[in-house]
Parts: structure tokens; C-alpha cells; sequence
């Protein structure tokens, strides 16, 4: 039996960077994006771009908390991963497993995890301090420099996952409708599960 998750959201860039992106775009929706970035501007924050088996040593106890915070807020609960699986995965995908990280005085409020498989960017995983989030709008931040650094790396293609499904079709990005299939094992469960909506 089948049945629906929630989209998956696909952007397919023409464009070599956020600035060249934001010419494009409408101008209420160009405004927005402005507006965040004075927000994040005029805050002096940091950002940091880390590639490979260096992500496992900035992949601190403090950086998982915000993944955790994010997990326990999100509507729909997938996996709960460990500290270790970002550090195992970056170091065996090397160079193509990246981390955006965003610090104010030197703390990290809001990072970015993804992986790069040839011209398509997976924006995996994230977390943003939430009492800094709306004086700074850091969600949409972190967002905005992860589009800007995979198109400059020549991304033809940004998954940007589920949910915030206003937010990534103001971008452009289109849905992609996923699904779950359950099989039951024995004649009276098989039976049960067809008559589930």
C-alpha cells in the first residue's frame, strides 16, 4: 500500500551565484531576500565554509544541540541521528560532504550539512539557535549563503528537502512528491492494511 510524505523541494539554478539569482527573481521576492540579508549583515556575523574530514573536528557537542533543537520542533519526526554520523559521513565522503557554519562572538548559532554528488547538491541536514532567529532571520540565512556556495561550485542542481514549503517555492523550487509503501506479512494483516486509509 501506498502512501504520501511530504514533497521534497528541487531548485535547477541558471545562475552562477545568490546575487545573480536574486537579479532574476520579482521584485517583492527580491526585497525579502534584501531584507534578510541587512538583518544578518548589520550583525557582524561569521560565516565559515568546511569541507571533508575537517568537518569532524568543528562537528562539536554545541553544533549537534542545534540539530537536536531542530529535531524536537520539526512536524514530522524522521530519524534521530548521533553526533558520529556527521563526523563517519564526512569523513568517507571527503570533499563532497560540506558544513556551513555561522558563529556570533564565536559561537556557533546556526549550521548546515550537505553532500555533493557531481552537479546536485543535497542540503541534508541543519539547526539554527532559535532565540536568535527572527532578530536575524538566520533560517533564511543559512539558507540563502548554502544556495550562493553550491551555485558558485557549479551546482545544476539544490535539493533542499522537505517543509518551509512557502519559503522554497518563493525560491523557485519545485515539489517533488515522495511516498512510503508498507507490505503486510500474513493473509489477515495483508487484509487489515487494504482496508487503512
Amino acid at each position: 500500500r501506498r502512501g504520501a510524505v511530504p514533497s521534497a523541494y528541487v531548485l535547477r539554478p541558471q545562475f552562477t551565484s545568490l546575487e545573480d539569482f536574486c537579479r532574476q527573481l520579482k521584485s517583492p521576492y527580491r526585497s525579502k531576500i534584501v531584507h534578510s540579508m541587512r538583518k544578518f549583515d548589520s550583525a557582524c556575523l561569521s560565516v565559515e565554509q568546511i569541507y571533508g574530514s575537517n568537518i569532524a573536528e568543528h562537528y562539536t557537542a554545541e553544533v549537534h544541540s542545534l540539530y537536536e533543537a531542530m529535531w524536537r520542533r520539526a512536524e514530522y519526526r524522521l530519524e534521530k541521528l548521533p553526533a558520529d554520523f556527521f563526523r563517519e559521513i564526512a569523513r568517507a565522503f571527503g570533499d563532497r560532504a560540506s558544513m556551513t557554519l555561522i558563529r556570533e562572538s564565536g559561537r556557533v548559532i546556526a549550521f548546515a550539512f550537505g553532500l555533493t554528488e557531481g552537479e546536485t547538491y543535497y542540503n541534508l541536514y541543519g539547526g539554527v539557535d532559535e532565540s536568535r532567529n527572527d532578530a536575524l532571520d538566520l533560517y533564511f540565512n543559512l539558507n540563502y549563503r548554502e544556495l550562493d556556495r553550491a551555485m558558485q561550485r557549479g551546482a545544476s542542481e539544490i535539493h533542499l528537502g522537505q517543509t518551509s514549503e512557502e519559503f522554497k517555492a518563493r525560491l523557485g523550487a519545485e515539489p517533488q512528491p515522495l511516498f512510503f509503501y508498507a507490505r503486510a506479512r500474513g493473509r489477515v494483516m495483508n487484509l487489515l492494511l487494504r482496508t487503512m486509509k
